[in-house]
């Protein structure tokens, strides 16, 4: 138990200085909200199927300008969308769960 507290308290305390929280909340809500909406959106206008992924890539990218616009650093916005599309199946998959129950 010790092992962890030593690992996991650091990581936790000093996760802040490589990501956006703000950032990562506002991109994982509406990717996940937004994903299949916009995806129709996309289609519908280039007549072209768009897959989930590069749906959430252009999603990113939009929520990133105004993050980017006012401050935050472009190395910060990556690795907090690298830990983001991470986390947002795991996370959303099991609040799903807990919502169905």
């Amino acid at each position: 138990m010790e092992i962890i507290e030593n690992i996991l308290k650091p990581f936790l305390e000093n996760i802040g200085n490589y990501i956006d929280p703000l950032y990562l909340v506002t991109f994982m809500l509406l990717a996940y909200l937004g994903k299949n909406a916009f995806t129709d959106l996309l289609d519908s206008i280039t007549k072209i199927t768009w897959k989930p992924v590069y749906t959430v890539i252009i999603i990113a990218g939009l929520v990133a300008i105004p993050f980017a616009v006012t401050g935050t650093a472009w190395d910060k916005l990556l690795f907090t969308y690298a830990l983001g599309t991470s986390l947002h199946e795991v996370a959303f998959q099991q609040i799903e769960k807990w919502i169905k129950r």
